[in-house]
């Protein structure tokens, strides 16, 4: 990796860590949209994603433990867990490129019709939808490093106040992600070089933290569902092009 693909890898990190300590998701997404276009491997990239994506939601949790609605979060828990291991022995084997297109898609339509519906769209907290939400994340973390969008309209839409939804989307995506992350160590994806990649990013990422804290503490319930929604639409036009 050259001076400038580092730079990128810095910067990026920052700016993943900023976006998701404001909006509770984005890390991965953020970095996907980037180091896959200079680094060797798209399961490298993936580890890198999930590792970071790991250690910023752990800051916040520990920071908003009391906040956290966890008896919302068993069924996602339940449907990610399966899901997850299922795909990660995959990710190896399939290619992705085609998912990750219609993933994009999806995720342009959903986020344009929270945008212009947000306040007709609730989503009951419900066994059924928790599973659904958490299998589709599962999935999505394995193959893309992506497990957000799913479980941010899970949460943002049966949660209304945004320290409560902040607190409950980065305590799932921390227990969500330290077992993803342990199951690419399983597989062989996550390893020493992958680590030492990785290191440099911890120091970027504690101040994309500290920035988003800032951006968070301005902002109502309602700017957050739009930096959410748009956000979201971000993401799928970066995974459709």
């Amino acid at each position: 990796m050259g001076p400038l693909e580092f730079a990128l890898l810095i910067a990026f990190s920052v700016l993943g860590a900023v976006v998701q300590s404001t909006t509770g998701f984005g890390f991965a997404v953020t970095l996907m949209s980037v180091i896959p276009h200079f680094m060797d491997s798209y399961l490298v990239c993936t580890a890198l994603s999930s590792l970071g994506g790991l250690f910023i939601s752990l800051m916040v949790t520990i920071k908003n433990f009391r906040k956290a609605n966890f008896k919302i979060m068993v069924a996602p828990i339940i449907g990610y867990a399966t899901a997850c291991g299922i795909a990660v022995p995959l990710s190896k084997r399939i290619p992705t490129e085609s998912l990750s297109k219609a993933l994009g898609v999806v995720l342009i339509i959903a986020s344009i019709y929270f945008i212009f519906f947000n306040n007709k769209f609730k989503m009951k907290p419900c066994f059924r939808n928790g599973l659904i939400a958490g299998a589709v994340a599962g999935a999505g973390a394995a193959l893309f490093a992506v497990a957000g969008p799913p479980m941010v309209i899970y949460f943002i839409s049966t949660t209304d106040d945004k320290d409560i939804y902040r607190a409950t989307s980065l305590a799932f995506f921390t227990m969500s992600s330290l077992y993803s992350s342990t199951m690419r160590v399983i597989n062989g994806i996550i390893t020493l070089d992958v680590m030492m990649i990785f290191l440099p990013m911890l120091a970027a990422i504690a101040l994309g933290f500290f920035i988003g804290n800032k951006i968070f503490a301005k902002i109502n319930i309602d700017m957050l569902k739009k930096l959410v929604y748009g956000f979201m639409a971000i993401s799928g036009l970066t995974m459709l092009f």
